[in-house]
């Protein structure tokens, strides 16, 4: 289990593959595993792929502070340097697309190219929590079905229904499918990531950190001039955040995956695994096309 000694915390990564590098950053209250296996495996085909666990999250340390994407950028440069990776393409989700996002603000030398995974950016989008779409009523009403409230219009509802999914779990009164047909963190695999979850809620600043902005501007988000796929799903609840980026970046195209929503890489992989591999090819040097890419 390699583990990389940065800013003071031990972050857990693996790597696989050969070739160009390519990270891939997970959400809140998911770990490394997020992509595994279809989305590693594919894009291993063509790329060095290194995905680690971020800080508080899977078998990386857990730190009192230093939980905004500012700090995970930090993170992430002292990853970069101990593997000896100068630059690479970045795929981030979620919370993991925000650092990524922030890491090409603070190192826009060290980033080949972005795909930010229905990414929510609070300087852009202070979105409301009830859009309306059949997905979002869906799981207002599997909430109701086990006896869980949150208001819709609560500002940070997905911190909410984390907290409110992992402490159900440990009761054990949630059946993994409890919330099918949508997919919800926490509800599969080890307990332990539920039991790590509110640890991390309630032993460090992190509820706190994930709130804020941490110098990612709407100035400074406008300066990331590289290559970058907004993706995301038909039923998000962040589609506020893409319409802004793709004003915002001078090279940002947008993509959209139907019938899905904000988990939308693990629901549908191979058509996330697709699109990626698409972008990716278009943005390499011709002359290397011939030679990597993803392949099937």
């Amino acid at each position: 289990m390699p583990k990389a000694q940065v800013n003071g915390v031990a972050l857990h990564y693996q790597q696989m593959g050969e070739g160009p590098d390519l990270v891939l950053l997970h959400g809140l209250a998911g770990n490394l595993a997020f992509w595994y296996p279809s989305i590693s495996a594919k894009l291993g085909a063509g790329y060095r792929v290194t995905v680690f666990d971020l800080r508080g999250h899977g078998y990386s340390s857990t730190p009192g502070s230093g939980y905004t994407t500012r700090d995970m950028a930090e993170d992430l440069r002292g990853l970069l340097e101990h593997l000896k990776i100068e630059s690479a393409r970045l795929v981030g989700h979620s919370y993991g697309g925000a650092v990524a996002l922030h890491f090409s603000v603070l190192c826009p030398d060290r980033v080949v190219s972005l795909v930010l995974a229905d990414v929510h950016v609070r300087s852009l989008h202070a979105f409301s929590n009830v859009p309306d779409s059949p997905h979002w009523s869906l799981l207002q009403q599997k909430l109701a079905e086990n006896g869980l409230t949150i208001p819709a219009e609560s500002p940070d509802f997905i911190l909410r229904l984390l907290e409110a999914v992992a402490r159900r779990r440990l009761e054990g009164t949630l059946k993994e499918d409890a919330f099918k047909p949508l997919y919800v963190p926490l509800l599969t695999g080890s307990r332990r990531v539920a039991e790590q979850w509110l640890r991390l809620i309630e032993e460090t600043t992190a509820i706190e950190d994930f709130k804020s902005i941490a110098g990612l501007t709407v100035g400074e988000i406008r300066k990331v001039h590289q290559p970058t796929l907004a993706l995301y799903g038909a039923m998000s609840h962040c589609l506020g955040s893409q319409k802004e980026l793709v004003e915002l970046l001078p090279n940002c195209t947008a993509g959209l995956i139907e019938g899905v929503g904000h988990f939308h890489p693990v629901v549908a992989p191979a058509v996330f695994g697709e699109i990626v591999c698409e972008f990716l090819g278009q943005v390499e040097p011709l002359s290397q096309l011939s030679q990597r890419g993803c392949r099937a």
